[in-house]
């Protein structure tokens, strides 16, 4: 079973997000609610929970806040910003002070079902982890765990550098492992789920400047660039193409 916790000082919010983690869930738990920063801190610093949801402007101290003060006191939970505004400055500080995600309100229930998915394969990575002696550990470990990293965070546009100082080794060594071990750079690989995960987000009829934030670019022409040379298609192009408005595309909706 895991725990969890919710802040936000919207009551319909903190509702909302326990009934819909109620309808795909019945391995996570909820272990309280807070309507403040203050609480909120408090909240995780009793209960250590799994997961704790976060929204960014609360009374009594941020979210933002809340995380800076609790994260080094329970490096086992994972943290998650909510928020309203879809803003590249908040996922980037959420990501610096070790958010595990920023999700735009409301939630949805695909989102969500995947966010609970990659909780429970952390917990599990950390339990095999966990049971391995100490300098037993190899260089493939590394590069292994680099790569779930990346597949867990890529979307808030953490780089190699952050990566590696999160696994306890510098980016040149975690460079040279990861290639030894995938024969790619971590940066190409990372890129690449970008863009992968861009095309698919495009596909649906999602906007480019939308699209360009859920994969981690803050701004819409350098991810534009990026899609160019990866796909050598331009986003806007995948976009139109698969768009709403296209008729031979009437069935798909708008995100």
């Amino acid at each position: 079973m895991y725990n969890y916790v919710v802040a936000d000082d919207e009551r319909h919010v903190r509702t909302g997000i326990v009934s819909l983690i109620r309808e795909l869930a019945t391995d996570f738990v909820l272990a309280g609610e807070a309507g403040t920063g203050a609480e909120a801190a408090e909240l995780i610093r009793r209960h250590r929970p799994d997961l704790a949801f976060i929204d960014v402007r609360m009374p009594g101290g941020s979210g933002l806040e809340a995380i800076r003060e609790t994260v080094n006191a329970v490096p086992g939970t994972s943290f998650v910003i909510v928020s309203s505004y879809s803003r590249f400055e908040y996922a980037r500080q959420a990501v610096q002070l070790g958010a595990f995600d920023y999700l735009v309100k409301p939630v949805a229930a695909d989102e969500m079902q995947e966010l609970l998915r990659r909780v429970r394969a952390i917990r599990a990575r950390h339990e095999v982890v966990s049971t391995v002696p100490p300098g037993e550990k190899t260089d493939g470990d590394t590069a292994a765990v680099a790569r779930r990293l990346m597949d867990e965070q890529f979307a808030l546009g953490v780089g190699v550098s952050q990566i590696a100082d999160q696994i306890g080794v510098t980016a040149n060594y975690l460079t040279t492992r990861f290639h030894e071990r995938y024969g790619e750079a971590p940066l190409s690989y990372l890129t690449r789920r970008r863009m992968e995960y861009a095309a698919s987000l495009l596909e649906s009829g999602l906007r480019v400047h939308d699209v360009a934030m859920r994969v981690g670019y803050r701004d819409s022409r350098h991810f534009s660039r990026r899609f160019s040379d990866h796909f050598g298609v331009t986003p806007s192009a995948l976009n139109r193409r698969n768009s709403p408005e296209n008729p031979r595309n009437a069935h798909i909706t708008d995100c």
